[in-house]
């Protein structure tokens, strides 16, 4: 074993394991944080033929002799996302200081911070729903009392690499001042287009509208709202909005004022939907509206990107800039979700389905992944 990774269990540690699986074989030891044994666990499965996780992969008190030998034979360190448990190790373990760190990035470690996570907000959801607990936050910041948010940044300045899919995020971390000078980018992403993509898959075929991925406030919903009801949508069927998924009570509320804002056309997904019969759903999905102002759903995006939907993004987003960089024809919806607009909500022509959907498979493939871990990490092994 040469490559320690730090999870938890997240269902990205499955996609994880593939990639760094094909990289570097049998050379990959995830240790599972605050999971009692294998059979605790959620999210992470272990029916895909690979070895590399062995009977005793949890992070509990009265294994620390464990973990000790595990960091001590280890040339590099993989933390997948960063959080409590992650802090502990790296503060009960100071040994992690000499080996290579990389911070393989989840997201909410970055937008959960205070200093980040206040411009993620559109204004309607912002004064509606968070002004308060900003305000509290704020105090909070001001006197010093954000500990864990201080505890973490203090981690992540000491990463050696930065592992995630588009330079245009680690530019932002840059500006944050969230990481040193000298951190490398990986090319990095959970979901390479062979994990989420049916490559045989037909393109969308319908005129119904996606509208965000989640029940969570970074979806903007009212802001998103806002837009669409300066809209001409007697062209359009349904707005379909997934809210199955996050937090409950936000749902509601989002369920209620949608169909307030859009009536009959408004149509909430509360329930839990199986796989097969969400893609089937998409497939009746000509546009997407993802409203938020941070790197979110990324695997979604690209996913519909793919079938052929016309996506629309906020410019605020630094996905919006990393699709146009590569040549996807993506849209903005400060510039082109706008009443004076006739053609918001034309579908995408054939060629310009095509076309998006070739830059995928080229940029954001498995092969890509692969090339790109062994490129930075080989050295180091």
């Amino acid at each position: 074993m040469k490559i320690l990774h730090l999870g938890t269990d997240e269902k990205f540690i499955n996609a994880a394991r593939k990639s760094y699986e094909i990289a570097f074989p049998d050379q990959n030891y995830f240790l599972i944080l605050g999971a009692e044994d294998k059979s605790s666990l959620k999210n992470i499965s272990f029916e895909d033929g690979l070895s590399t996780l062995s009977q005793k992969n949890c992070f509990k008190a009265d294994r620390k002799e464990q973990i000790e030998d595990l960091i001590r034979e280890s040339k590099v360190l993989v933390f997948h996302g960063l959080g409590p448990m992650h802090r502990a190790v790296f503060e009960t373990y100071p040994e992690i200081s000499n080996k290579i760190f990389v911070w393989s990035v989840y997201g909410i470690e970055v937008y959960g911070l205070y200093k980040v996570k206040k411009s993620t907000f559109a204004p309607k959801t912002f004064f509606k729903f968070l002004f308060w607990p900003f305000l509290k936050e704020a105090v909070n910041d001001f006197l010093g009392r954000n500990r864990d948010q201080t505890a973490s940044m203090k981690i992540l300045k000491q990463a050696d690499y930065v592992s995630i899919l588009y330079q245009e995020e680690v530019d932002l971390y840059r500006k944050y001042e969230l990481i040193k000078k000298e951190a490398k980018r990986i090319a990095f992403t959970y979901y390479p287009a062979d994990f989420i993509i049916e490559r045989d898959a037909p393109f969308v075929d319908g005129k119904n509208i996606l509208l965000g991925n989640s029940a969570s406030y970074s979806n903007n919903h009212l802001d998103a709202f806002h837009h669409l009801k300066k809209q001409n949508l007697d062209e359009i069927g349904q707005v379909i909005c997934p809210l199955n998924y996050g937090d409950l009570q936000y749902a509601k509320l989002i369920a209620q004022e949608g169909k307030t804002v859009l009536g009959d056309q408004f149509d909430p997904l509360l329930d839990f939907m199986a796989l097969k019969d969400y893609q089937r759903l998409l497939q009746s999905c000509s546009i997407a509206l993802m409203y938020h102002y941070r790197q979110q759903a990324v695997g979604n995006v690209l996913n519909l990107i793919y079938l052929g939907a016309k996506v629309y993004l906020s410019k605020k987003n630094s996905l919006y800039w990393f699709l146009k960089r590569i040549g996807i024809k993506v849209f903005s919806i400060e510039e082109d979700l706008v009443a004076s607009n006739a053609s918001a909500f034309a579908p995408l022509s054939e060629s310009e389905m095509k076309d998006n959907r070739s830059k995928i498979l080229k940029e954001i493939s498995l092969d890509q992944v692969v090339k790109e871990l062994k490129t930075n990490l080989s050295q180091h092994l």
